[in-house]
């Protein structure tokens, strides 16, 4: 740690002995304060800061410090914030960048916002596990997929714009014209005689005279129109077309149109792996209680473990180091001493 202090203060002082092997002589002044560029997206500090708090070597701190190098750099570290924490309003926050992310003067003042936000969720909202604490502080990014709709079992062509659909029963029998009459070739019983009769070969008896004395018949049951002249006078029967009786099953289904369905599978997988990331060498599974604070709300061992493992998914392959995340929970618990219940009331 005394090796990487050292080399962020040399970082910060570089301007100052370039000027003076240059000739020039240094300002007086005090350097300027850390500024959010939002050309860059960054903290004018950050390599320095970057030098001094992360788990690097001292020839790796020296490089990152000085701009020799910048593998593994993610936005987050450029805005002296490891744990990538969202909102306005933070103590030592300078600005936001698009997508919302803080951006701290310092790193331990990233660090303290950060173990001010695990205490609230710990404490006001009962967060207490590894999942339910990630599935809050990163949540799932769910997308609108496509869906496709149960495909039919009957191959069908392809549809083009305008074209007619393919001839189903009802149209065939259009075309072929009204279904043949059996009476008219085989006649009343299909026997040999009926069919003769109906060929037209046998002679039509005279019709023999009626009496003038009204019948009386009694009401019949309606007959169906294939019995006529068996003692009911011809009904009128609506015209039936063979179209009617087209069964809408037969003609072939197509599936249904695609409608828009929201997958957050793959977030799931991500969520799970951080849970169980951010609760390695703390509890054995996700799911249990993490004990970061006691009932009176002073941290225990278990936060800087939990911070140090989320700052590793955060800004990952980078990580914060232990100094630094000491340093900002200290600052965090001073802050709520001095507040009082005030300091709960901060949102993210």
């Amino acid at each position: 740690m005394l090796a990487r202090a050292f080399i962020a203060t040399i970082a910060l002082l570089t301007p100052l002995a370039a000027a003076r092997s240059a000739g020039g002589e240094p300002d007086e002044a005090p350097p300027a304060p850390p500024q959010f560029l939002p050309a860059a997206r960054s903290v004018s500090n950050w390599r320095a800061q970057a030098g001094g708090h992360l788990d690097l070597t001292p020839e790796r701190a020296r490089a990152l410090a000085s701009g020799a190098e910048e593998t593994g750099v993610t936005r987050c570290v450029r805005l002296n914030n490891y744990w990538c924490v969202k909102g306005l309003g933070w103590t030592g926050m300078l600005a936001a960048d698009a997508g919302g992310h803080a951006a701290f003067a310092t790193a331990e003042e990233g660090a303290a916002v950060a173990a001010l936000l695990l205490r609230r969720y710990y404490m006001a909202y009962a967060r207490r596990s590894a999942q339910a604490i990630v599935s809050r502080w990163a949540p799932a990014d769910c997308r609108l997929v496509t869906g496709a709709s149960r495909p039919s079992g009957i191959p069908l062509p392809p549809i083009r714009p305008g074209a007619k659909p393919a001839p189903g029963i009802a149209q065939t029998r259009n075309t072929l014209g009204p279904a043949p009459d059996a009476l008219s070739t085989r006649g009343v019983g299909q026997t040999l005689r009926a069919r003769w009769m109906a060929r037209g070969r046998g002679r039509v008896a005279k019709a023999q005279p009626r009496s003038r004395i009204t019948e009386r018949l009694p009401p019949l049951m309606r007959a169906p129109a294939i019995a006529v002249g068996l003692g009911e006078k011809p009904m009128a029967m609506p015209e039936l077309k063979l179209a009617s009786l087209a069964m809408p099953l037969l003609e072939p289904a197509r599936p249904e149109p695609l409608q828009p369905i929201l997958s957050c599978a793959s977030e799931t997988n991500r969520l799970l792996a951080y849970a169980l990331k951010a609760s390695a060498g703390v509890v054995a599974s996700p799911q249990d209680d993490l004990a970061l604070f006691t009932p009176e709300g002073e941290p225990t061992p278990n936060l800087a473990r939990v911070m140090e493992n989320m700052s590793a998914v955060e800004i990952g392959p980078l990580q914060a180091d232990k100094a630094v995340i000491a340093a900002g929970i200290a600052r965090a618990m001073e802050a709520i001493r001095q507040a009082g219940p005030m300091a709960d009331q901060a949102t993210r």
